[in-house]
């Protein structure tokens, strides 16, 4: 199973499309001048985000279900210096030089959540920045699977240092192989499904192309992996 065709069976499935409808909603509040973070939209960007983040499962462990719509919106607020520091940053332009403002917001994340008691697990900052953001993968259970598969030899992210390091291993790996790979992929593949058809960016696709071939061996299904 190649990155490209990875990506393809994920995208005609039924999951994910929870943040293909949060991005439809980040990309329509951008493209009029707005910011997600901004007293204006920050209500209706906490409600969003919460049910999101529902649906991907991050709820009990977390504590994050017993969080408020305004309590979570504190959450947000509470990073929007950070994320506006890094808000135009993909994961395709990220350098050494990005290290400080991105571990920055990944720890202020951490931080305004221990504010609200909610556990700030790397798989729940991760889950968040996916969509706020748009420049990280979701490293959760099946991600681990397949970044192992990748990266032998390499430890998966415990700290939010070497998270970036991961993000800069990916990069390096996007530029060597999976671009091309990507490019190849028809148009409406590379678009979200929840009819925004907004292009999706590429921390999204890998996150698809992982998840999908750790859910395949989750499932125990033995797919050659050509990653």
């Amino acid at each position: 199973m190649s990155i490209a065709q990875a990506i393809q069976d994920y995208h005609q499935s039924d999951v994910g499309y929870a943040w293909d409808e949060f991005w439809d909603h980040k990309c329509e509040v951008e493209a009029t001048g707005g910011s997600l973070l901004s007293e204006e939209h920050i209500a209706e960007t906490s409600h969003r985000l919460l049910s999101y983040l529902f649906k991907f499962g991050m709820t009990r462990k977390t504590k994050l279900i017993t969080l408020t719509d305004a309590e979570f919106g504190q959450v947000l607020t509470a990073l929007n210096d950070a994320y506006q520091a890094v808000h135009d940053v993909r994961l395709e332009m990220l350098s050494q030089a990005h290290q400080p403002s991105v571990v920055t917001l990944f720890k202020t994340t951490a931080r305004a959540l221990r504010d609200q008691d909610v556990s700030p697990t790397i798989t729940l900052v991760t889950k968040m920045h996916m969509a706020l953001w748009g420049a990280v993968p979701a490293y959760d259970r099946l991600f681990r699977y397949a970044y192992r598969k990748t990266f032998v030899g390499k430890p998966f992210p415990s700290r939010y240092t070497t998270l970036f390091d991961s993000l800069l291993r990916l990069r390096d790996r996007y530029d060597d192989k999976w671009a091309p790979q990507i490019a190849q992929l028809d148009p409406s593949v590379r678009q979200t499904r929840s009819g925004g058809h907004q292009p999706i960016p590429v921390a999204r696709l890998i996150d698809m192309a992982f998840w999908q071939y750790g859910n395949l061996h989750d499932q125990g299904h033995h797919t050659r992996y050509d990653f």
